[in-house]
């Protein structure tokens, strides 16, 4: 008897470690932060806007504009494939939030408008959000909330 319960046990004890070791080896909140990041520059630079929408907040916002419809954001990615180019993207976490504060070089193909410059400071900022592991499994995921520069481009 004892034998048939511990053959009963043995899958929930192989799934509770697994799961033990799945959120002992998360990544620290920064490296999220960057892997977020860095998978939205080579998302717009390559045209996908998945990648870029996938670590968007709801409430995104674009200097004073607020995203309202993202199939215009995928759109501008399309169509534009901005190459984008954090110069520094260490983040600076308290709580919930994340910021990032860096120049930011900009190259983008606006058909007979090319564009070539450098926005000497950006403001990046990041919230904690709920989302899953593996597809079940609950964890944080960082998204993008918001974007403020001084003279940020319009597309």
């Amino acid at each position: 008897m004892k034998n048939k319960v511990w053959l009963a046990a043995l899958p929930f004890a192989l799934i509770g470690a697994m799961v033990g070791a799945a959120y002992a080896t998360a990544p620290s909140d920064s490296v999220k932060i960057k892997k977020a990041l860095g998978e939205q520059l080579d998302g717009a630079k390559e045209g996908k806007p998945g990648p870029v929408l996938d670590y968007l907040s709801r409430g995104f916002k674009y200097g004073d504009f607020e995203m309202v419809d993202r199939s215009e954001v995928a759109k501008v990615i399309r169509m534009v494939k901005p190459d984008i180019e954090v110069l520094q993207m260490d983040p600076i976490i308290t709580g919930d939030k994340a910021t990032i504060v860096s120049p930011v070089r900009l190259k983008a193909d606006l058909g007979p408008f090319p564009m070539n410059t450098t926005l000497p400071q950006v403001t990046i900022t990041f919230v904690r959000e709920t989302g899953t592991m593996y597809g079940v499994l609950p964890t944080s995921v960082w998204r993008m909330s918001s974007v403020q520069a001084e003279d940020l481009p319009t597309y």
